[in-house]
């Protein structure tokens, strides 16, 4: 299930909100393992409780560009790019009314959370991933768009730009402490259009024949 939500707070506030929501909680990151000592002829499995793994990573065309693809997120970096600066560049138009991005959540369903997290199965743990990923890669290719504006002829044209910055970050708790495999992927307000230029998205906008363009 995919649910979206812009982000709110500020850029200091839910970065650390979504790298520190579940540090309290204590459900164990286990994994199915097979048992050596089993008798021949017998398959015994049980729970082996592991260290914590990472659950953080950047994704998307701007995050390779970077040097920063399957990078841990780290709470002062992602502060710096929720506030519309990218390493050494700084969104070039950036309205002070404007959103920090947005929160795509993708959540499986409570029968694959149960056996990825309580029955200790990384194979969905893994397939979770990549489904999101794969999802990721479609919005960014069909809905990453910059707004331009003639400075002679004030006529306004949208790019489709093709790649954006997501901040993945999984958790394996709901709010209600159960057992509940999602990821909030964090998607930063901006984008670079043809020139290199790094622009806030296209905010939505209906044009004259019915085309809808916009982020």
């Amino acid at each position: 299930m995919l649910s979206i939500s812009p982000i709110a707070s500020s850029a200091g506030g839910a970065a650390s909100y979504y790298l520190s929501e579940e540090k309290n909680l204590n459900l164990p990151d286990v994994s199915l393992e097979k048992a050596a000592d089993a008798k021949e002829g017998e398959t015994n499995y049980y729970l082996k409780e592991q260290s914590a793994e990472p659950n953080t990573q950047w994704f998307g065309k701007l995050a390779e560009q970077e040097g920063m693809l399957g990078k841990p997120v780290e709470e002062h970096q992602l502060k710096e790019v929720l506030a519309g600066s990218l390493n050494d560049q700084t969104l070039k138009t950036q309205n002070s009314n404007a959103r920090n991005g947005f929160d795509f959540t993708f959540s499986a369903p409570k029968s694959v959370s149960l056996l990825a997290l309580v029955g200790g199965d990384k194979r969905l743990m893994t397939a979770h991933d990549d489904a999101v990923r794969f999802a990721l890669s479609h919005i960014e290719k069909d809905a990453a768009q910059a707004r331009q504006t003639n400075p002679d002829t004030k006529a306004t044209s949208f790019e489709n730009t093709g790649n954006l910055l997501f901040a993945m970050v999984r958790h394996k708790t709901s709010r209600e402490e159960d057992p509940q495999l999602h990821t909030h992927s964090l998607t930063a307000n901006m984008t670079k259009d043809s020139e290199g230029t790094l622009r806030a998205l296209a905010s939505s906008f209906k044009q004259k024949g019915g085309i809808i363009n916009g982020t």
